[in-house]
């Protein structure tokens, strides 16, 4: 099973080092942009992140998605993600 934690400290690193820390708004259109995910399917992804409660990966995933939904029934596929994590997030 694939680690996410080097991937959310990554973001992390992105978010302070270029200072969007102090940009209004909070800058996070440059963290989404060098979101990668790592070789797994989707679903893996996914599971792993809620799994490991890296909650600002899902996050990351739906704002990133969001945008690209062409229809309702997009949008409600994400809104079942979002359902799903919230059923099944064990707080740390």
């Amino acid at each position: 099973m694939v680690s996410l934690s080097p991937i959310l400290r990554d973001w992390e690193g992105i978010f302070v080092f270029t200072g969007m820390d102090q940009v209004a708004g909070g800058g996070w259109d440059h963290v989404l942009a060098a979101m990668q995910i790592p070789d797994l399917n989707i679903e893996d992804f996914l599971r792993t992140a809620l799994d490991e409660g890296t909650f600002l990966l899902l996050y990351g995933y739906i704002v990133q998605k969001l945008p690209l939904c062409q229809q309702l029934m997009d949008e409600q596929i994400l809104i079942g993600y979002l359902l799903n994590w919230i059923t099944n997030a064990k707080p740390m």
